[in-house]
């Protein structure tokens, strides 16, 4: 009897035993598939965060690889897309390589990151000079002799407001002229670029500015056709926050600083690297590079051969930041 009981009682224990091993597998289990529906709904909070960082991370990826087209430098930048932004930077490395670093990856370890390296070789056509693109000599002539094209100049410091223009609307040399609920149909540029002269050397003491405080609004009609800002002996900044731009056409300055909201439909291009507020928005970005105004002069371009996709390593913040992640 004793022995009966004995046996019995280990069997019941071993019963016990497999019943807790299957509750603790189907929980293991549960939770898998509660993360899988989590992620993977598409009507899910994290769903959407993956989502838009992935589109973010394109989005920068589309920038690093115009920047490596038209520029031999080392950049960084925030690049906004819709509700998330991605950082991104841009090294030259040696024997005419290059990298892109992109990342939109919030405390919690949720979102994407894609190195590339990219090798690209000079375009053996293309003439002028190797920074910003500029608007060819016949091209400024014809402009300034066309009667029928309106030109304002404008000087000193001052703030315009509730004003439309149309046409070309020129900086003058030191001029600091701040921009509040202004529309612009046509081309915001400077005394130099209209002359000719835009790569003379940077002075910050004459350099032109143009300041957006409140709204300001640019389309660059068809005065030249798809160029909407040409500063390149200038600078382009928002005063704060509250500044909304929206642009469509090409934008090339010395200086981009940009706080604020809005949209830029076309390229950016600058002599320093550029600072872009995560919520300007750049609808061309995407996997492939936008193409630029046909009324610009390019200069030296680069060819991208190849681009390939680097494995990343997790760094010790990425592995803390998944370990410590904490599901709501």
């Amino acid at each position: 009897m004793v022995a009966g009981a004995v046996s019995r009682q280990r069997q019941s224990g071993f019963a016990l035993l497999m019943v807790l091993m299957l509750v603790g597998l189907c929980s293991v289990m549960g939770v898998t598939y509660l993360r899988h529906v989590a992620l993977t709904h598409e009507d899910s909070a994290l769903a959407r965060q993956s989502t838009d960082a992935s589109d973010a991370v394109d989005s920068a990826v589309n920038w690093g690889r115009q920047v490596l087209r038209v520029s031999p430098g080392v950049s960084s930048a925030t690049v906004g897309n819709g509700g998330r932004s991605a950082s991104v930077q841009v090294a030259d490395l040696d024997d005419g390589h290059g990298s892109i670093l992109a990342r939109a990856v919030d405390s919690s370890g949720i979102g994407s990151t894609s190195l590339l390296e990219v090798a690209r070789r000079a375009t053996p056509d293309t003439t002028g000079p190797a920074t910003l693109p500029t608007i060819p000599p016949a091209t400024l002539t014809s402009l300034l002799l066309d009667g029928s094209i309106p030109k304002t100049y404008l000087g000193g410091t001052q703030t315009i407001s509730d004003t439309d223009y149309t046409g070309i609307l020129v900086l003058e040399d030191g001029a600091d002229i701040t921009f509040d609920n202004v529309t612009l149909l046509g081309l915001l540029t400077t005394d130099r670029v209209v002359h000719g002269s835009p790569f003379d050397e940077f002075d910050p003491d004459e350099a032109p500015t143009a300041r957006v405080a409140g709204n300001f609004r640019i389309d660059s009609g068809s005065f030249l056709s798809g160029v909407a800002v040409m500063l390149a002996d200038g600078r382009f900044l928002s005063t704060g926050t509250a500044a909304s731009l929206q642009i469509t056409g090409d934008v090339l300055a010395h200086t981009l600083d940009f706080s604020g909201i809005g949209a830029i439909h076309g390229n950016l291009a600058s002599v320093t690297p550029f600072s872009l507020d995560a919520q300007i928005d750049q609808p061309e970005a995407g996997r492939l590079p936008a193409a630029w105004s046909d009324q610009l002069e390019m200069g030296t371009m680069w060819d991208l051969d190849y681009v390939a996709w680097v494995p990343l390593i997790s760094t010790a913040v990425d592995v803390t930041a998944i370990t410590d992640f904490e599901w709501p």
